[in-house]
């Protein structure tokens, strides 16, 4: 992160590239500690989570709603700044689905899955009623979540409710998130997808009023506080 922060935030490209910091969560003290320095010092945009933590083994998986996480999560929110949880594949104990078909388990379906799971722990969890300014970014078109929400809340209201959470997953998902549905919510995936075949796209979109400026810019630069 040094050298992220002194070349492309105080170096030659600071008026271009903002950078993340990247949090490992083995210790979540010590993460805060460095998440702090990282943007009082360096100069970091927010936090870059690799999903779940594998604690003593690769099926020992600890997500970002267990205890051990509060004074990371805690110093996110005294910072300001988002969390973008990065995907990746089940744990290998939880990958029986993928036997024979292994690829499955990566960036066709199994990252979506995975990282959905984990913010569904988070919304039940009560995360955001604990920490309500708390911003996670999610790629991907939100990992698949926002086309099941209406089910999800759906279900949840038949069930006999005793998990934490006191509001909808819809409601979490409004208040709680970036990546897609609506035009305050909306990236892109660069550099897995390719910028000029959806920048050709983009460009031939005539949105009402201001939206194409918030897709385009505004929202990446309220959300990571990018300046004028």
């Amino acid at each position: 992160m040094n050298y992220l922060g002194s070349n492309y935030k105080h170096g030659n490209y600071f008026s271009r590239f903002g950078f993340w910091c990247s949090n490992v969560l083995q210790d979540p003290i010590t993460a805060a500690t460095e998440l702090e320095r990282c943007v009082k010092q360096l100069g970091g945009v927010g936090s870059f989570v690799g999903r779940y933590t594998n604690n003593g083994s690769a099926n020992n998986a600890v997500y970002l709603d267990d205890p051990i996480n509060a004074p990371f999560l805690e110093k996110v929110v005294e910072l300001d700044v988002p969390i973008y949880l990065h995907p990746r594949e089940p744990p290998p104990n939880q990958q029986r689905v993928y036997q024979d078909y292994n690829f499955l388990a990566g960036s066709p379906w199994g990252f979506s899955s995975e990282t959905s799971a984990h913010v569904l722990r988070l919304m039940v969890a009560g995360i955001f009623d604990k920490y309500p300014t708390l911003k996670i970014i999610l790629g991907h078109c939100g990992e698949g979540l926002p086309f099941f929400l209406a089910r999800i809340d759906q279900r949840l209201r038949h069930m006999t409710h005793y998990w934490p959470a006191k509001q909808t997953m819809t409601h979490y998902w409004e208040n709680n998130f970036y990546d897609w549905g609506g035009s305050g919510n909306v990236s892109v995936d660069y550099p897995f997808e390719d910028d000029v075949e959806t920048g050709s796209w983009f460009d031939r979109l005539e949105p009402n009023g201001h939206t194409k400026e918030k897709i385009g810019f505004q929202n990446a630069r309220k959300l990571l506080k990018l300046g004028s």
